[in-house]
């Protein structure tokens, strides 16, 4: 069953981690399928805090919305022993549309490919080439192939590879050669010249005279009541396939980790009807047609607390967007295809997601209902945001008696948790949460961070702002801002850098001489707002 993923924004905040783990348990549920909580960005030392609180992993960090080969539909794959003689190979692949054996070991270790081109290849090798591969048949495989008798065993089998079918009387032979005949003079003969193996045909008898000779020369006799046309077209086939076999090494090998591009610009210049896949253990999972590359299905996406493209994973255009919920305003996302959205003025998404939960009657466990509790503190700043509203309040009241832990007590641990801007360097500051916005066409990317006192605000203030300068320059934006906020929520320090830094002086007036501005704690409710109403204005 393909997987479907839910995936936050860039660089995200524990409102974004816990959303995706969160509403992949909730759609597991409710649907029975295959939902992967997922991110696109490092987890925050704070988020790191809460899932250990509550006993949760990281989600799993996707890099691409396109599909990888293991994404997407693709045959088993027919495996087979070394040990399969190219006749039993041809029953075998005479039915499969691939037309292709793997052979591989007991652990599945791929040692190399047969394809139905392959074994006809046989037919059109040089006598030399077609001797050396005949030389490695076992007159085990011989007799079983040929359903034969056995008529005189030898101690020492040898053969040359090459066959002489009804040879003319008196005929001398090379040592090792297989001799196929009817005659039993020609049988003499052929064991006096030391033949590497006598196949008697069309019911000749094997007289006493024959037997003693044969085993004084220790050269076998096989009989079968096959004509010797048979015998001489399934002599060819009695080797095994790893004789014939193109070797593991030589492969075209497509692992699973790869995107279908890069399948596809792998087996461009080949002709195989199918690859093998193999994992990062080098073990064959499957097999890979062009069929599938031209046909599969590409990723779906669930995005939580988010719904821009520009805050979503890169190559976002290559994968499905099936659903959306979301707290922010909307950015001018476009489907291909009608999707489900939700969407509610709150303070957080955990809300939302919580509320799923607790309205249709699922399964919502103490762990889970804390850390839902948890991203509804973090993103609300304890209650203290004004994008706070009732329903996150009378949410997180719920979950609190579900989960029996106190919401100070974790956003306590959360403000402890989180790292000292003092240790980070400018680019990670402004990076951990950091949202790219177009303002009337205007390139703006807003950023913000826990400053915890004003001294760790003076130790940072200059870099920070030095890299604003920077990037604006260096990556085109009009504004940038970094928020760098009172946990406790009395308000943020504001650094800005860019050629419309205007539209953040008129916006925040008010702003004093170290760029703290009283109650500014929200970058969705307050600082875009203010950007957008100053340009307006």
């Amino acid at each position: 069953m393909r997987p479907i993923y839910v995936t936050g924004h860039k660089n995200p905040d524990t409102d974004s981690i816990v959303s995706s783990i969160a509403y992949a348990e909730y759609k597991r549920q409710k649907t029975g399928l295959t939902y992967i909580a997922s991110r696109i960005g490092p987890v925050n030392s704070d988020t790191e805090w809460l899932l250990e609180r509550f006993g949760f992993e990281d989600p799993l960090h996707i890099f691409t919305a396109k599909s990888t080969v293991r994404e997407i539909d693709f045959d088993k794959g027919k495996i087979v022993s070394k040990d399969l003689t190219i006749k039993e190979a041809i029953d075998e692949i005479k039915d499969l549309e691939t037309k292709t054996l793997f052979i591989a070991e007991n652990d599945c270790k791929l040692l190399g490919m047969v394809t139905t081109s392959g074994i006809t290849g046989l037919w059109i090798v040089d006598e030399r080439r077609f001797a050396k591969i005949l030389r490695t048949a076992t007159l085990k495989n011989i007799k079983k192939i040929l359903k034969a008798k056995t008529e005189s065993d030898c101690v020492d089998f040898k053969i040359s590879g090459y066959v002489a079918l009804s040879p003319a009387e008196g005929q001398v032979y090379d040592e090792g050669t297989i001799v196929i005949t009817s005659g039993q003079a020609k049988i003499l003969k052929a064991i006096s010249c030391k033949a590497g193996l006598v196949i008697a045909v069309n019911g000749v008898e094997i007289t006493d005279e024959m037997k003693q000779k044969a085993k004084e020369m220790d050269v076998p006799i096989l009989s079968t009541s096959l004509p010797a046309y048979k015998v001489s077209k399934y002599i060819c086939l009695t080797p095994t396939i790893e004789s014939i076999m193109k070797p593991a090494n030589e492969l075209v090998c497509i692992k699973d980790s790869m995107t279908t591009d890069e399948a596809t610009s792998l087996i461009v210049n080949t002709r195989y009807r199918s690859y093998p896949i193999i994992d990062g253990h080098g073990l064959l999972i499957g097999a890979l047609s062009r069929y599938h590359l031209l046909t599969y299905k590409r990723k779906k996406l669930v995005l939580v607390d988010h719904n821009e493209k520009k805050q979503s994973i890169d190559d976002i255009d290559f994968g499905e967007v099936v659903e959306i919920v979301d707290h922010h305003r909307f950015g001018g996302f476009e489907s291909d295809s009608p999707i489900n959205i939700t969407t509610m003025i709150v303070g957080a998404t955990c809300s939302i997601i919580a509320s799923k939960f607790l309205d249709d009657g699922m399964n919502l466990s103490e762990k889970l209902a804390g850390l839902l509790l948890g991203g509804i503190v973090a993103d609300t700043m304890n209650f203290k945001s004004p994008t706070t509203t009732k329903f996150d309040v009378e949410i997180a009241k719920r979950l609190e008696k579900i989960c029996n832990v106190d919401h100070d007590e974790l956003n306590k641990g959360l403000i402890e948790a989180a790292a000292s801007l003092a240790t980070k360097r400018a680019i990670d500051i402004v990076n951990d949460d950091f949202k790219e916005f177009d303002v009337k066409g205007l390139r703006v990317g807003l950023s913000q961070a826990v400053c915890k006192s004003f001294d760790e605000y003076k130790i940072v203030k200059n870099v920070i702002q030095q890299h604003l300068e920077e990037t604006c320059f260096t990556a085109g934006y009009d504004l940038m801002a970094i928020m760098l906020t009172d946990p406790f929520g009395s308000g943020s320090y504001l650094l800005y850098a860019g050629k419309r830094s205007d539209l953040i002086e008129k916006a925040f007036e008010k702003m004093d001489a170290n760029g703290f501005v009283n109650h500014l704690v929200s970058r969705k409710k307050q600082l875009l707002p203010g950007i957008i109403g100053a340009y307006n204005g």
